[in-house]
Formats: structure tokens, C-alpha cells, sequence
């Protein structure tokens, strides 16, 4: 049974596509003197349902390699103590579907509706265990209201190479993704995984860009992922020694949702781990929320930074201003760097006054850009050995704005911190609300004043608002649909050493209308 609704599907998927491919041929064979007089019938088409992909648990780039490795005690990588967590958040029809990445296919012909979730045509959420694989989220669309499915991943490592917070968003498969993050300098792994939650398969072609310029790579295009799996690529093996990198990833035949795990290592001194998810496409101005800074100089060789990536053939003028705690900051050298064509910045942020800020981009040039918030650790005592350096760990915040509803996910782990950062260019009002498994508490206002950031402490907001039962698990933010604002969840470990940035990812299912000729 299962296998017949599948290939019903796919032969229903095949009829649209030759029925579009045919308005087309009727376009280009008949002239606007023929057609202009056929009226045509537009069909509405309800809105759809929403998926959204979490990433599975961190890897080492031994275990991706494949093969048994042992290791001196000594020096041995592998964590003993993690904590990790993926929490769903929806909107929709019913409960939302959580299903392991090879059970989607399946899942979502079957609809099947596996963890907790919003009641009819309300939000809610659900926490999951992290497994090896991917798990997919889906939610149902109702009549009157289009589904968001999204959610959110985090891992606290306590020790090895993988030490520190790794935590992102859940993320919406898309035809293109844009990703800013990670290297493959010495000590250094970029883990790309593609992941395919649809009933077909799916090709894919990456597009690396480094320091200096596009790489040419063997083996990133004709990239077959069948439906219900994943491919996990290690660029360290494609371009080593690439000290900042971006990707563009194009799917052809459906969706795929795009992370990448990037982990650092300062000799034998774990040197932080996060997850990177897709920000936004190519802009004239792009909006990176989240940064969360430590107090540095202007000549500081561990700084928080921003990356920019710039996509086009002809040079681009990067101007940044900061909207910080006490409103705009530009930083010298920020306000016109010049990036060549098709290259990749890092732009220091050294100098910045500690505090939490959201970075505004503008160029003619539309570019993509992303941020890397980082936390030195304390250093070694005198007996730790020569040459040990303090331990790092930092944050990668994806770019974009948001507008309307938003959902954030809150995993709660560890004895850390949380904070909520919000910034816009204009005066504006931010409702925010907490989503637990029975729904969603009454809401407070949050006021925005044009380039300033403000931070909002979800732990505060409990006392302050939730009477449901459980705990929160997620944030909902009601945003002004002419607003643009950066939002962003940063997690901090109870030492102040460990971080990582959790940017808003989901993206509701939409109503379309399909515009239908008469037959000639």
C-alpha cells in the first residue's frame, strides 16, 4: 500500500509538471493575437503543507571518513558527557509530524503524527531525542490558516574536540540555499550535509567561494540524494586550507535542507563547534542578528566577526553599522571595505564594546553575508603543558529579517543562559509569547527604537507570563508585516565560555492560484 501511494504521488507530481511545461509550449507557439482573447481560469490552491528539517547529532570527521579508529586514552576526541535536544514547533491542523529523516517518505504520505503538537489551527511544540539521523517536522495547512512547521536543535559537549554549544534552527528545504561559515584551515572540519525529506529524488550542485575567489572542485555537482537520506560532504577533502568559506547549493527535482557542522581545533586544544544554516539569498542590504560580543582592541587576533561573501562579477563597497545597546555603532574601516568579485571577507569586529548586536550590511553590490560570535575560554594553568592554549567556542548567526509570525525554538540545556536579540532600522513593537506543549501564553510588548538592540531574557518572561503546564519550549514573536527585524536566540554555558546562536529559519506554506487556458 504504501509503495502504490507512492507512486501515485509521483505520477501526480509528473502530470502538473507536463501540464505547466504545456502553458509554456502554448505561449511560445501561439501569438499574443491568438491567446489574447482566451480568457483563463484561475484555480485557487490552498495552501500546502510545511516541512522543515533539524539537523542529527554532531560528528567527528573520523567517524564521517567511515571505519573503526582507535585512539590513545590520552588523546582520545570522542566526548563522554553530551546533552542535546531538538524541539518541534508548529503551526497547523492537528499535531505536527516528527519523524525520523528514513520514515519521512513514508510519514508524510501516512501522515503520521508522532510527538505533540499544535492543537487545530494553533502552535505548539514538542522536544525530541537526537538521533543519527535528521528528523523531519511537518504541519498540516488549515482552511483558514497557512502551516509553519520549524523548530530547532542544540548539543552541549562537555569535552573532546567537539567541546562546546552547537545549536541551529531547523531549516526549510529549499531549491537554493546560501550558507556563510566554516573553514578548512589546519585543525579545522566543515561537515555539508544535504538532506532529501521528499518521495523523489534529487540532484544536487554545490558552489564553493574562498578567500580568493570560486573554487574550482571536482565532484560537488551531479550530487544524486535519494528520497528519505542524506549526504554529508567533508570540504577539508574538496579545498583544504580554505580559511573562510560560502556555498551555494542548487537543487534540482525537489527540495533539500542544507546545514553544515564546523568544528575547530588550536592544536590539541578543542577550539569550538557550532552549526551553520542557510541565510539570506544575494541583497543590496542584509540583516545578521545574534552577535554576541566580548569586550576586544582594534588589533585583537580572537574577535567575533562578520563574513561576507560577494557573489557577482564585479567588485562590491561593504558599508556595516551595528545597532547596539546604546544605539548605532560604526566601527573605522567599516564604513566603505571593498570586497573583489566573487571573494569572501572576513570582516573584523574588534574594538566593539561587550554586548549583544545585529549588524546591518548595505551595498550595491547584493552580497551574502553571515556572523561568528566567539568566546575565549580561560587559559591553562602553568602545569597543563607548553604550548596548550586556551579553549574557544563560538557561534555562527545566519543572516535575514523577519516579519509577521515567527517561531523560535528554546532547547533548555545545561545550567547556561539565553537571550533574545532583537533589532530593527525603524521604531517599531515586538509581541513576544512563549509556546509550551499545551499552547501559547499571553503575549508582552517589546518597543524597538530605530538602531538600537534590545535583549529580552525568556527565563524572565516564565515568571512573568507562563501558567501552562511543562515547560516553555519555544518563542513566538509577532512582528509588524512592514517591519524588518533581527531576531535572534543566543545560548551561553554557565561559565560564559561556551556559545551558539539559534537564527529564526521557519517559512509558512503559502496559497498559490494557477492560472488554467482553454484547450485550442
Amino acid at each position: 500500500m504504501k509503495l502504490f501511494r507512492r507512486l501515485l504521488a509521483i505520477l501526480m507530481a509528473l502530470a502538473v509538471l507536463a501540464a505547466l511545461a504545456g502553458f509554456g509550449w502554448l505561449e511560445r507557439t501561439y501569438p499574443a493575437r491568438v491567446l489574447g482573447p482566451l480568457k483563463p481560469d484561475v484555480v485557487a490552491v490552498a495552501a500546502g503543507d510545511s516541512v522543515a528539517v533539524c539537523p542529527g547529532e554532531l560528528k567527528l570527521a573520523a567517524e564521517q571518513a567511515g571505519g573503526d579508529v582507535s585512539y590513545d586514552p590520552r588523546f582520545d576526541p570522542r566526548p563522554t558527557s553530551v546533552e542535546a535536544t531538538t524541539v518541534a514547533l508548529s503551526q497547523g491542523v492537528g499535531a505536527a509530524a516528527v519523524v525520523g529523516l528514513d520514515q519521512a517518505a513514508d510519514g508524510l504520505l501516512e501522515g503520521s503524527t508522532a510527538g505533540a503538537g499544535a492543537a487545530s489551527g494553533g502552535i505548539g511544540g514538542s522536544t525530541h531525542e537526537v538521533g543519527d539521523q535528521p528528523l523531519v517536522v511537518r504541519a498540516t495547512s488549515g482552511s483558514d490558516a497557512p502551516a509553519l512547521a520549524t523548530g530547532g536543535t542544540a548539543t552541549v559537549t562537555a569535552d573532546g574536540d567537539l567541546r562546546g554549544i552547537a545549536a541551529a534552527a531547523c531549516v526549510t528545504p529549499a531549491v537554493e540555499s546560501w550558507l556563510v561559515g566554516g573553514s578548512t584551515e589546519l585543525g579545522s572540519s566543515a561537515r555539508l550535509v544535504l538532506v532529501n525529506p521528499g518521495l523523489t529524488s534529487v540532484t544536487a550542485s554545490v558552489k564553493l567561494w574562498d578567500a580568493a575567489g570560486p573554487v574550482d572542485a571536482v565532484g560537488l555537482t551531479g550530487l544524486v540524494i535519494p528520497p528519505g537520506s542524506s549526504r554529508a560532504i567533508l570540504l577539508e577533502g574538496i579545498e583544504a586550507d580554505a580559511s573562510r568559506l560560502a556555498a551555494q547549493v542548487i537543487a534540482t527535482g525537489g527540495e533539500l535542507g542544507v546545514y553544515l557542522q564546523h568544528s575547530r581545533l588550536n592544536g590539541l586544544t578543542p577550539a569550538g563547534v557550532d552549526l551553520a544554516v542557510p541565510g539570506a539569498a544575494p541583497a543590496t542590504a542584509v540583516v545578521v542578528p545574534g552577535l554576541d560580543v566580548q569586550a576586544s582592541s582594534f588589533d585583537s587576533a580572537q574577535v567575533s566577526l562578520l563574513r561576507v561573501l560577494n557573489p557577482s562579477d564585479a567588485p562590491a563597497v561593504v558599508s556595516v553599522v551595528l545597532w547596539g545597546p546604546s544605539g548605532p555603532v560604526s566601527l573605522p574601516g567599516l564604513d566603505a571595505v571593498t570586497i573583489g568579485a566573487g571573494m569572501v571577507a572576513d570582516l573584523s569586529l574588534g574594538g566593539l564594546a561587550e554586548g549583544s548586536y545585529v549588524a546591518h550590511l548595505a551595498s550595491e553590490t547584493p552580497i551574502v553575508a553571515a556572523g561568528l560570535s566567539l568566546r575565549v575560554g580561560q587559559a591553562p594553568s602553568a602545569d597543563a603543558g607548553v604550548g596548550v592554549a586556551a579553549p574557544e567556542d563560538f557561534g555562527w548567526s545566519a543572516s535575514g529579517a523577519v516579519s509577521g509570525l515567527v517561531l523560535v525554538a528554546w532547547p533548555q540545556l545545561g545550567d547556561g543562559t539565553q537571550r533574545l536579540v532583537l533589532g530593527s532600522a525603524t521604531d517599531t513593537e515586538v509581541a513576544v509569547s512563549l509556546v509550551g506543549t499545551s499552547g501559547v501564553s499571553s503575549p508582552v510588548t517589546v518597543n524597538l527604537s530605530a538602531g538600537r538592540s534590545v535583549v529580552v531574557s525568556p527565563a524572565d518572561l516564565v515568571d512573568e507570563l507562563w501558567s501552562g503546564s511543562g515547560e516553555p519550549v519555544g518563542l513566538r514573536l509577532d512582528v509588524p508585516d512592514d517591519a524588518a527585524v533581527g531576531a535572534a536566540l543566543v545560548l551561553v554555558g554557565s561559565d560564559n565560555q561556551t556559545i551558539a546562536v539559534l537564527t529564526p529559519a521557519g517559512r509558512a506554506a503559502a496559497a498559490q492560484a494557477l492560472s488554467l487556458y482553454p484547450a485550442l
